[in-house]
């Protein structure tokens, strides 16, 4: 008897010593964000957005792919797209500002999709800013505005159409 009332003690003992764990608090992503002015009133809110980090060339640099995509219908949609050498690999590196031109080109893209075709037109900056800054390792938040032109066709220029207040925030870098 005295032994089943040890026992029981030293059980009610444990059990008033255990220690109380809190369960961690799960991680949660930060809210992303891209927007954009298109042509000075037609707001660019895009479907999906998606950000790597890849090697286009084997044996080439990183590239950081930020692409944003709007659909305008079933087949039909628009793309805000930049591809530049990747700085968040470089861990010196916080910010970055870009001026766009022809030969670093931003592109605002309409792509129509059917069944056996896919067209897709390509309208590259004439000028404008992108301005980047890593956030940890695997974010970014970034500004830009840039002006596209069009051509008809015979390759003439035949309107500039402006991107204005670019923003996006808290867009994470898929690493290839």
């Amino acid at each position: 008897m005295k032994k089943i009332i040890a026992i029981l003690s030293i059980a009610g003992f444990l059990v008033a010593c255990e220690k109380e764990t809190t369960k961690p608090t799960p991680y949660t992503p930060p809210t992303t964000s891209f927007k954009a002015t298109l042509a000075g009133n037609q707001a660019f809110v895009p479907d999906t957005v998606i950000v790597t980090s890849e090697q286009l060339v084997q044996g080439g640099p990183y590239m950081l792919i930020i692409a944003a995509q709007k659909k305008i219908n079933a087949d039909s949609s628009t793309r805000i797209q930049f591809i530049i050498e990747d700085f968040t690999r470089d861990n010196a590196t916080e910010s970055k500002t870009i001026s766009l031109s022809t030969n670093r080109p931003a592109y605002f893209l309409e792509i129509n999709d059917k069944v056996n075709l896919t067209r897709i037109v390509h309208h590259f900056s004439q000028n404008g800013t992108l301005a980047l800054n890593k956030i940890g390792a695997d974010y970014i938040n970034g500004t830009f505005q840039f002006t596209y032109f069009t051509f008809d066709q015979y390759g003439n220029k035949i309107a500039e159409y402006p991107i204005q207040n670019g923003e996006f925030k808290n867009l994470r870098i898929k690493r290839k």
